[in-house]
């Protein structure tokens, strides 16, 4: 007979598993209506991320390069210090293909974060975040090409709905210098959604033998160099000089960090189809701060356009809720 405190079966993780640790040791899970709390804090502190970015690059010109090795060095000494203090995995006992898997993830996260931190120069806070929500989508996507998972009719059609709503965002039938900014940003933020996705992808294939944090240390390990190379001394003259610049990103970084570790709890102890649906909430919460702190309004097309990939989103996300 099994046991009760054992799960009866094993499952790949979904789109919404970015960085899910482990949680068949926990012998009494929380409720699901905890799980979904600690989800809309993970988007909560996710949206203070955002504003934090655009608030560093409009009003303290704090550039790129400096913004994401500031956050790149916040990742890496945070998720060490728990990987010493708390996590019994080290990555050198992992098997080469893990590892392997785990640079890669490190690799697309960097490219990812520098896509999504220069977008924020030239797209509002909401309108970025809402293309970006496109992420679970095209971790379907991609998984459907790498790793041949199902992809039914319906979500294919929810792609598009996103797309669409892409679309609207970017607007380019403004043909302005601020229509080429939105066109330029949109982009850069779909591209950046599309190497997140990636690197999710990677997370699914390591499935839950490799702890969650192990991949926020990858991010920070291969960020760290990565980004210290390309902004030079440029971006380290900004982060020495430009105290107030490094203090709202600091703010940004402990946030995103905070933002991972609260998803991750959530996920443990909900559906992951119910995942994606809390995690919109971050696209709102961006919305409303950046009408608060930073004054930007949006027009009724690209309102309509965050509408409709938030609705994409939430429609995968009920489907696959439904087939757990």
């Amino acid at each position: 007979m099994r046991s009760p405190h054992l799960p009866q079966t094993l499952r790949a993780p979904t789109e919404a598993d970015a960085l899910l640790s482990p949680s068949s040791a926990a012998t009494s899970p929380a409720p699901e209506h905890y799980g979904l709390a600690w989800i809309a804090l993970a988007a909560l502190c996710f949206s203070f991320t955002t504003i934090s970015i655009r608030l560093s690059a409009t009003h303290f010109g704090f550039s790129t390069s400096a913004s994401v090795l500031l956050r790149s060095i916040a990742h890496l000494v945070l998720s060490t210090m728990l990987l010493v203090s708390f996590v019994h995995q080290s990555p050198l006992n992992l098997p080469p293909l893990y590892l392997r898997m785990l640079f890669i993830r490190g690799l697309f996260g960097t490219v990812a974060m520098v896509l999504a931190f220069k977008s924020l120069s030239y797209l509002p806070a909401g309108e970025a975040c809402s293309i970006f929500a496109c992420g679970p989508i095209l971790t379907m996507i991609l998984s459907k090409l790498v790793l041949k998972d199902t992809c039914a009719v319906h979500d294919v059609l929810c792609a598009l709905v996103a797309l669409l709503g892409v679309w609207l965002i970017a607007d380019p039938s403004t043909a302005n210098s601020n229509g080429g900014q939105h066109v330029v940003g949109a982009l850069l933020v779909l591209v950046c959604a599309l190497f997140s996705a990636a690197g999710y992808v990677c997370v699914r294939g390591m499935g839950t033998r490799v702890h969650f944090m192990l991949s926020v240390f990858a991010l920070g390990i291969i960020g760290t160099p990565v980004t210290a190379f390309l902004g030079g001394r440029e971006a380290m003259h900004q982060i020495v000089y430009n105290r107030r610049g490094t203090a709202v990103m600091l703010l940004g970084s402990l946030s995103a960090f905070c933002a991972q570790t609260c998803l991750n709890k959530g996920l443990q102890s909900s559906k992951a189809g119910q995942g994606i649906i809390m995690k919109n909430l971050e696209v709102p919460f961006v919305y409303v701060l950046a009408l608060l702190v930073l004054g930007e309004k949006s027009s009724v097309p690209r309102i309509l356009g965050s509408f409709l990939v938030v609705c994409a989103v939430a429609i995968v996300g009920w489907r696959s809720q439904i087939k757990s």
